[in-house]
């Protein structure tokens, strides 16, 4: 079941996204995301439109949104593979006409399954905070027909900015730079 975020959810949507962000980022520093969990509590997902996918009382994936950015989406690594992932986007579809997200290109499981679930990479850029590659895609406008603008608003690790609470360190933390394992999250 796919509901809302509530505060109570925190310690385990933490849980779930560093173990997540390990596991698919082999190339970025363990260390570097452990450093970040006290920014994505008392920060990112505060300022977040975050669902939860909760299966027999467990979170086991969170997905969130920042405007028409899908910030983040995980799925525990011990449950992907399972649908959880496809299932989260759907809903993520259903909640804005149009998403845009990052990915480390690097992580070309990721890139998959974004592609599978319908976004197309519109550019390609330096993560300024790792110095790794990242591919932003859309889905949506792209579709219907309007193309993106030539030079897209500044985005680095999903949140724009001007719109977050950190516009001036944009979110180095979030991705939907996740899903590790399969292409069915």
């Amino acid at each position: 079941m796919i509901r809302a975020f509530s505060d109570t959810d925190m310690d385990r949507v933490l849980d779930v996204w560093l173990a997540s962000s390990i596991e698919a980022h082999g190339f970025v520093e363990p260390g570097f995301w452990a450093a970040r969990l006290d920014d994505m509590r008392n920060i990112y997902i505060p300022a977040s439109e975050t669902y939860v996918y909760e299966s027999n009382g467990q979170v086991t994936g969170f997905f969130s949104l920042h405007e028409d950015t899908l910030a983040a989406i995980f799925v525990a690594p011990d449950c992907q593979g399972e649908g959880i992932g496809r299932r989260m986007m759907e809903k993520a579809k259903t909640l804005r006409a149009r998403l845009s997200l990052e990915v480390y290109k690097e992580n070309r499981r990721s890139v998959a399954f974004y592609r599978s679930c319908g976004f197309d990479e519109v550019e390609e850029k330096e993560d300024p905070h790792t110095g790794h590659r990242a591919l932003v895609m859309v889905f949506g406008a792209v579709h219907g027909g309007e193309l993106p603008s030539a030079e897209p608003e500044r985005q680095v690790g999903q949140f724009r900015s001007g719109a977050h609470p950190l516009a001036e360190d944009p979110h180095p933390c979030s991705s939907a730079i996740s899903s590790s394992r399969s292409t069915n999250n």
